[in-house]
């Protein structure tokens, strides 16, 4: 498998790309749904996590939990 060299995507970029809030996103990065990394204060999320999820990999908070997105 070849190694990925996007540039990692900031958290409104991640939810745009879900489907799902910047808040859902940072939730599912805190449990560990999403691979990302802070730069300061800044979240910034691995476009190889964000594909694993699109793909069916990990499910999200927006999947997991309806309550979440209304």
């Amino acid at each position: 498998m070849s190694e990925d060299h996007r540039s990692p995507y900031r958290v409104t970029e991640a939810a745009r790309r879900l489907g799902i809030s910047d808040q859902q996103t940072l939730k599912a990065i805190k449990r560990g749904e999403l691979d990302a990394f802070r730069v300061g204060r800044l979240w910034l999320v691995h476009p190889a996590s964000v594909d694993r999820v699109l793909r069916g990999g990990k499910k999200t908070a927006a999947s997991q939990d309806k309550s979440l997105i209304e």
